[in-house]
Order: C-alpha cells, then structure tokens, then sequence
C-alpha cells in the first residue's frame, strides 16, 4: 500500500517526472504540455474561478510543485498557493482568439519555478468567456484532467451557492507517492519486472511505416489529428466478439489495429505501445499526478494467423503486461534499448489507447447560469509517428488518430483511419479469416481496384506497320531533324534515304529475304537506327546483341536464331562469330552502301510481321528469343503512354538495344 511517507530535505522525483525533466533538460518539452479548455456562457464571476482553482492548487501539491537541481539530480519543491493566480484577458475586436489561446498553451514552462498550472480567462465580445487552463505532464495526466474539471466544477459551484468551498484533506499528496515509489520499485522486485520487459523485447523491431516524407534526422513533434465516428451496431459486434472470446474491447480494437500496421508495413514484427493509468491502488485514484506509465505490446504476425488466433495472441502479451505495469517505462528502456536513434521515440513509434479516464462533468452548473462546454482547439503536437486513441460512449466508438504532420500528410492519415473501420467491419463479419484475408478497402477503391484500374482494353491503331508511320512521318516533317549524335542531325528524309539506301544493298550484295534473321551488334548511334529501318524494309528481322555479351552468348544468339549475317559498326568488337555467319562493317562499307540506289525491292509486310527477335536473360536457364511483330510495336508507339512526346521534345535514346525498353524510346518518337 502507498502511505504517508517521511518527507526527507530533498523530495525525489518520481521515475515518469525524472524522464520529463531530463527530456525538458535537453530539448524543451511543449510537447508535453496538457491544455484543458472551457467555452463559458451565462454569468461568469471571475473571482470564483480564480478561487475555485485556488482551492484545487491547495488540495493538490503536484501542482504547485517545481523541479530544482542538485549536482544534476532533480528534486520536488512544494510553493504555496498563494502566490498562484490567474490572468484575465479582453479579447479586442479584430483578434483572433484562437491565436492567442495557442500562443499561450505553448508558451514553455519553466519548470524550476512554474506553477504546474496556469490559467487565463478570455473575455470574448459576443460576452461569452473561453477558460484556458494549461498543466504540465509532468504534474498531470489523461486521468487527472477527468479530476481536475469535476473539482473545478464541483468548488465553483459551492462558492456561487455558499461563499466557501471545503475540500476533505487528501489522505496522500503525489510526493508520497514519489517516495514510496523510489523506495518500494528497488531490489529483486524492480529486477522481476525489467527481466521480463527484456526478455519480451529483446530484439524488436522498428515499425517502418510507408510515410509521405523523409524522417527527419531528429524526431519532429509537428502535429495534427483526424477524427472518425463508427456506429453503434459496429461496437456491439466487437463488443459481443470480445465476449465470445474472453477478451476486452481493448484488445479487440488493438489486434485489429496491429492487423492494420502490418498490412501497412509487411513486417510480422510489430510492437505497439500503450498508456496505462498506473493507479493500482485505491488510495491514487482521486489524486492528481503524473501516474501514467507506457506499456509495449508486441505481437508475431507471422504465419498469416486467423483473427481469433491473433487475437488470443495479444490477450495473452496484454495480461502478461499488465501484471509487470509497475517497471517504469524509463527503466525498461534503460535495460532493452542499446542504441538510441534520435529520429524516432525507442520501442515502440505507434501508440494505441482506449479512453476510460473519469467523465468529466462539465455542463451546466447547479443553480448558477454558468454552462461549461469544451472548447475546439487544435493540437499541433504528436509525440509519436501514430497515436490512435478511441472512445467510447452510448453512441458508438469515436477515433482520433493524431499524427506526425513531418511525416504523413492528411489524406493518407485519413484513409487510413477509413481501412481501420473495414477492416473492423470484415472482422466482425468473419473472425475467422487470415488476416491477409481481411478487407479494408472502402467500396469505392474496391471498385477503382478491380473495375477502373482493369478497365484497360483499347482498340489497336489499325493494320499499319512501322514503316508505314515512319513513311508518314517522313511526309510530314522531312527536313525536321529525327536524329542526332555529337551535336550533327540527320533530317527524317535523310534517315529515309539511308535506310533505303541500306535496304537495297543488303538486297543486292547480301540476298536478304523477307523473314531472314539478322544480327545487330552497333552502338547506339544514328547507324543504329538506320540499320533497323533498312532490315525492315528487305523484310528482315533484326536480332539485337549487346557488345558487352560474353562471346559465348553472342554465339549462342547468332545460331538459335539461324543468322548467316552480322551487321556492326566494328568488326573487330565483333569478336569470334559462328562460322556461318558474315559480318557486315557498315561504317567500313559506308561508301559501297551509300553508292546505291534507294530503289529497293518493296516487300509486302502486315501488322503480323516479325521486326525483332530479343533474347531473354537466361538466368532460368538457356536464354529464349522473343518474337515482336508491327502489331505489337504500332500499339505501343501510337497508345497514349505516360508521357505525351511532342514534336518539340528532345528524347535521350539511353535503353540498350538489347533491352525491350528501347522499343519505347526509338518509336514513339
């Protein structure tokens, strides 16, 4: 039991208040800050909230307690209240009131001498009042606000009605609870509970979420958060779930929500953290403090385990945590993390929490025209990538999913927050089901998914060839440059006439056929281009061959395919060939070829016509050669692609010939 304890000269600070202070130490601690904001309306005397505070601050030390220092050991130090007070401010025409009441929640507290609680009353011109109250975590938490607003409240309203308002003396104060702390977690009890912690989280793994921007170097508190409502027929499904499988809605909405940050991620390995209230003994429950601890709940999704599996899974992992709550998150750190990464909070970098913390009254006050009403403010803080919080209420569950705006950006935020609830949705339908199984789209992805995205079908461009576009293109632009090397071009008609010029020689001096195989081994160069065209035009199919082949492949090309010849721009990088194949210079051969005629012998192509044959890699075994004809070429040139080429664009042939990409960039141009 924790008991009144004998208060030495200098009051330690709890093990939670030691880490805050350190954190505030090094790098300020806005983040940490806990505003508690009440819209007024009706009569507001502002005498009685400045006392009814007052008398919150006398009943409550941690609030008026401040940090100092020792040889760089942090203690307690209790002020009087007296000294407290609350500002009043009149809000003039042309201010925004929302401005000043964020400037004044993150204005930094100065712990060493600070009031734990600062208060200010904005007095608004429609005469309605916005209260702003602001605590520092390191007095409070999620359960103290519940305390702090129904005291409030309940001292306001006894002073309106009475003129006094008479607390009973709390039996504990929060040092004591320090002290007990410091004194009780020490020894073979603290030892139990940290050799847990390292056992279960020896070796766990970051999250590594898809995120919209880079990480920053150092971890950024920028935040924001999104808000999502699902019914109430969705809650009493995951409610009669739970029953079924002897779980509690926590662990229901945290399985799924762990199901969510695998399907995000594909890591099996994933480790949640979670805000407990630490209050174990009845004698903690009314007190205000920074009682809070984090729990890291981590679970192995692999295997594809049913939901009910999984779920059983992290009944077990949550009951074992619980049952070793007492380890101070700063100390499980302390013993399992070895090496600290700045860029993101240690064990765990998503959060998941459902709300029980006591109600806070608010409404009306008795007998007085006071009404409370919370204020709508926005936090622009999160202390971790994720924080999904839930709610409960008559109505259904309301969630809130707070992120960091340095990393995700609000859509995606949003969205996610949607596939949660189908994902709720599919479980409750089939608790059963794998969890890859699970559905979390929403209707109208499922149908851009499966019905937009696969509406693909075109109709093809007509039974032209590629020379027939080309010649088309000729027509139309002749003098227009179509190629250029070291800064010389060759016009489209110049292009045509080589290429004719080519064709007719390979006719000629080399008895190239229609549907002969022809190996190419040039570089990248107008000659490249020329070669192709002029192969086409004999009705040839060209074999592209990269030179940087080992002369094994080379060979093994030349002889699938049948080639007897060779063109190149290098007879020498040609290498050893297969006896039955000739090679052909068409840089040595420049003169021969231009000297002919580009009236060549036109052959009778279609659509179904081979222009290349490409050859696969071979890393599955022997390398395959793929047949592509006009039909497939013409669909790909004349479809609109990703990118719309424009008579004006400068296009980089930089795919090697061997590698189907530079189908794309030679005809589509």
């Amino acid at each position: 039991a924790v008991t009144v304890q004998e208060r030495p000269e200098r009051i330690p600070l709890s093990y939670s208040q030691e880490r805050l202070w350190f954190l505030d130490q090094l790098q300020g601690s806005e983040e940490y800050h806990m505003p508690m904001i009440l819209k007024l309306t009706g009569s507001v005397d502002e005498n009685a909230l400045r006392n009814a505070l007052k008398n919150i601050l006398s009943r409550h030390e941690v609030l008026r307690t401040v940090i100092k220092s020792e040889k760089g050991i942090g203690y307690q130090e209790v002020l009087p209240a007296d000294s407290w007070s609350m500002e009043v401010v009149t809000v003039s025409e042309g201010e925004d009131p929302k401005a000043l009441i964020t400037a004044f929640i993150e204005d930094p507290f100065d712990l060493s001498r600070d009031y734990m609680l600062r208060s200010r009353l904005y007095r608004l011109g429609d005469g309605s009042h916005v209260f702003a109250n602001v605590l520092h975590h390191i007095a409070s938490d999620g359960w103290s606000n519940g305390i702090l607003t129904n005291e409030f409240m309940e001292s306001y309203t006894s002073l309106m009605q009475r003129g006094t308002c008479d607390f009973p003396t709390l039996p504990l104060q929060y040092a004591d609870y320090a002290i007990w702390q410091r004194t009780h977690l020490e020894g073979d009890v603290l030892e139990g509970q940290l050799s847990y912690w390292e056992e279960r989280l020896s070796g766990a793994a970051n999250l590594g979420l898809p995120t919209d921007h880079v990480r920053p170097s150092v971890q950024s508190t920028e935040g924001a958060s999104i808000q999502l409502e699902l019914d109430g027929d969705l809650r009493d499904a995951l409610v009669s779930l739970g029953r079924e499988e002897g779980t509690t809605l926590f662990m229901t909405l945290l399985s799924a929500f762990k199901v969510l940050m695998y399907r995000y991620s594909g890591q099996e390995d994933v480790s949640i953290g979670t805000p407990i209230a630490n209050r174990t003994q009845e004698e903690l429950e009314g007190m205000i403090g920074f009682f809070v601890n984090t729990l890291v709940l981590r679970s192995d999704l692999g295997g594809d385990p049913g939901f009910r599996e999984l779920l059983q899974q992290v009944k077990g992992t949550t009951l074992g945590a619980y049952d070793h709550q007492s380890a101070p998150f700063e100390k499980v750190v302390d013993r399992v993390v070895k090496t600290r990464d700045m860029s993101m909070p240690p064990l765990f970098q998503v959060l998941f929490a459902l709300q029980n913390t006591p109600e806070e009254d608010g409404g009306a006050t008795a007998d007085t025209v006071l009404e409370a009403s919370p204020y709508e403010d926005e936090d622009t803080t999160s202390k971790f990538d994720l924080s999904l919080s839930a709610f409960e209420d008559a109505s259904g569950i309301s969630l809130e999913l707070e992120y960091c705006t340095d990393l995700f950006n609000a859509d995606t935020i949003a969205r996610m927050l949607s596939h949660y609830r189908e994902l709720l949705r599919s479980i409750v339908a089939d608790p059963a089901s794998r969890i890859t199984d699970l559905s979390m789209l929403t209707f109208p992805e499922e149908r851009q998914l499966l019905e937009v995205f696969n509406d693909t079908s075109k109709e093809y461009p007509g039974e032209g060839t590629i020379l027939e576009l080309f010649r088309e293109q000729v027509v139309e632009s002749p003098e227009n440059t179509a190629l250029v090397l070291d800064g010389k071009g060759l016009s489209y008609s110049e292009v045509d006439l080589c290429s004719s010029k080519l064709a007719h020689y390979l006719q000629s001096e080399h008895g190239v056929f229609p549907g002969d195989y022809i190996g190419l081994l040039v570089d990248r160069s107008p000659w490249a281009i020329i070669s192709m065209l002029g192969i086409m035009k004999c009705g040839g199919v060209y074999v592209p061959i990269d030179k940087g082949y080992p002369e094994e492949r080379k060979s093994l090309i030349l002889e699938d395919a049948g080639a007897r010849l060779l063109v190149t721009d290098s007879v020498q990088g040609a290498g050893s060939l297969p006896t039955a194949v000739l090679p052909l210079d068409i840089v040595g051969s420049y003169d021969a070829i231009m000297s002919f005629s580009p009236k060549y012998s036109p052959v009778a192509l279609s659509w179904s016509s081979p222009v290349y044959v490409m050859y696969t890699s071979g890393t599955t075994g022997r390398p395959k050669g793929v047949q592509v004809t006009h039909r497939n070429i013409v669909k790909l040139a004349k479809e609109e692609g990703p990118i719309a080429i424009l008579p004006t664009d400068r296009v980089l042939q930089w795919s090697n010939l061997a590698f189907d990409g530079s189908t794309y960039d030679i005809y589509s141009t």
